[in-house]
């Protein structure tokens, strides 16, 4: 989660100065900024699921389905980082996970509909469920902000959306 966080503030420092002074093909390096957000940081964690150790109690693949966290927080801090620009997008992304971190382990009933895995449900198994709902609406959402925001944070475009 920290590469997503690192590669999502660092991937987007000039774009406001880019579309203040109408640079082409933003939209084009936004996306694929916000590709690189993604992706990197799942290409790390198959990277280190490749190179564990397998213990007799259980084998580095099984840390698989948390890799839907990795994907779920890549995508908030491009959206965050996207819309409220560096500083506030990166400050909302630790408070936003907190949260529901948080909310999912003081209330294990609810935590099926929250987009992390890996906390005990009600019964007391540990919920390792791929969160699909959460990643395909936050994977809209980044696109959108790639797309039509050019990932310059709201209060600092100044020209109309591109074509």
């Amino acid at each position: 989660m920290l590469v997503a966080v690192v590669l999502g503030i660092g991937l987007v420092p000039r774009f406001p100065d880019w579309d203040r002074y109408g640079a082409p093909r933003t939209r084009t390096l936004a996306m694929v900024n916000m590709m690189l957000t993604v992706l990197v940081p799942l290409a790390t964690f198959a990277l280190a699921l490749s190179l564990g150790q397998t213990s007799m109690y259980t084998s580095a693949w099984d840390l698989l389905p948390y890799a839907s966290n990795i994907a779920v927080a890549a995508l908030l801090v491009v959206v965050l980082v996207g819309i409220f620009g560096r500083l506030l997008g990166a400050v909302l992304w630790v408070g936003v996970v907190y949260l529901v971190v948080f909310w999912q382990a003081a209330t294990p009933t609810y935590s099926r509909m929250l987009p992390f895995t890996g906390h005990t449900d009600a019964n007391g198994l540990v919920d390792a469920d791929t969160r699909w709902a959460w990643i395909v609406l936050l994977a809209l959402a980044a696109i959108s902000v790639a797309r039509v925001r050019r990932s310059v944070p709201v209060g600092l475009s100044l020209r109309v959306a591109e074509d």
